[in-house]
């Protein structure tokens, strides 16, 4: 199998599993779904480092999406 297929493989099974996962822990908050969800895509584009035409934009807004909501968090935090 080669790369590219490895790498689509192991993201489909980390993306499903921790949709899982998380349905099991009964989560209903959509911050917790983004940040694992960054995280699996991270995590798959570290080991597979997957080949590029164009800027990373799904790493790029995933990215994005996960600063704002730890920011988010942060100033719950820090106005309690």
């Amino acid at each position: 199998m080669d790369k590219r297929k490895s790498y689509i493989l192991t993201l489909a099974f980390l993306l499903a599993f921790s949709t899982v996962a998380l349905s099991v822990l009964r989560e209903t908050k959509l911050d917790a779904y983004i940040s694992v969800f960054t995280i699996d895509y991270f995590i798959a584009s570290a080991v597979f480092r997957p080949r590029r035409r164009t800027i990373d934009f799904v790493g790029i807004a995933l990215f994005i999406a996960f600063t704002y909501i730890v920011a988010l968090k942060v100033m719950e935090i820090l106005i309690k």
